[in-house]
């Protein structure tokens, strides 16, 4: 009922732009050949504590990449997904940063698939999480590569991925990681992926001041899709930040809502806005060009 309530305010708010199709027809994968695809599972958590941050990649060949694995009790909702599609193998495992809600499902999909790489950050963050990730990690023998600013690497043959953010130089303050939330955040990885004139970008849960960070190291931030950081979070997605990426598509992900006013701010600068509360899980697809094809689970888009 408070999801319902919720949804229809905002609804009220905004416009509507999304086509709804089924949870089966997203999941779908039979016609992701030639295309980059990216979906965002809806994730829910048990608890009610914050599900967390998952977007799992098709490459135009057949590849997988999955960026976060939600919370540990919202990874059920991230097998679901993968085993819609089929997924036997994950060529490609990346942590956007260490918090809870973006690794703390990384075992179960350790243990549950086959694990061909894995990425993070430089950043270094000690908790039982982080623990059971690596031990995932070691206990099945997969490749473990820290990501910094300036790396490039392929998703499949023909899909281009940069890291924009961090550098691997992190210097700590005295008694970290007390009050470490931010400066964990602002480390998260920014990555680029670009096909045939299609770009995507997902950032974590970059703050602010992260933001400006990767501004002044970055002179082309622009996107056709944008994965908003901090799960559309009044503490992310600055005027200058939204300026520099411009996004025709903007998707939220998060089992709540953080704010009205982001999702407002892209909608009023020209993206079509997706949230996986309101929307339910999101297809998003290219065959180039920066044309995207978008795809929701419901019909109350903002």
């Amino acid at each position: 009922m408070k999801k319902t309530i919720i949804a229809v305010i905002l609804l009220l708010l905004l416009p509507t732009y999304a086509l709804a199709g089924t949870y089966d027809a997203i999941m779908d994968t039979g016609g992701d050949a030639g295309k980059l695809t990216v979906r965002f599972p809806d994730l829910d958590s048990i608890s009610g504590d914050k599900a967390g941050d998952c977007a799992i990649l098709s490459s135009p060949d057949g590849k997988i990449m999955v960026i976060d694995a939600g919370a540990p009790d919202a990874a059920d909702d991230v097998l679901r997904a993968l085993d819609a599609m089929g997924v036997s193998t994950i060529d490609y495992l990346v942590a956007s940063h260490p918090h809870i809600d973006h690794v703390g499902g990384m075992p179960q999909i350790i243990e549950n698939y086959e694990v061909k790489n894995a990425y993070a950050s430089f950043v270094e963050y000690d908790t039982i999480y982080t623990q059971a990730f690596k031990k995932a990690l070691k206990n099945n023998s997969v490749p473990f590569t820290l990501l910094e600013r300036g790396d490039t690497f392929l998703f499949g043959d023909e899909v281009t991925v940069r890291i924009l953010h961090p550098g691997g130089d992190i210097v700590y303050y005295d008694k970290y990681p007390e009050g470490g939330t931010q400066f964990i955040n602002d480390l998260s990885l920014v990555m680029l992926l670009e096909y045939k004139g299609t770009r995507m970008l997902f950032s974590g849960d970059l703050y602010s001041l992260g933001e400006k960070d990767v501004l002044s190291q970055n002179s082309d931030l622009k996107a056709d899709l944008f994965k908003v950081n901090h799960h559309g979070a009044d503490t992310s997605s600055g005027k200058a930040w939204r300026t520099a990426v411009a996004p025709k598509v903007a998707v939220i992900t998060h089992n709540g809502i953080a704010s009205a006013r982001i999702p407002r701010k892209f909608s009023e600068e020209g993206a079509d806005v997706y949230h996986t509360f309101v929307d339910g899980a999101i297809r998003v697809s290219s065959f180039g060009g920066g044309v995207l094809d978008v795809l929701t689970e419901e019909q109350n888009g903002f």
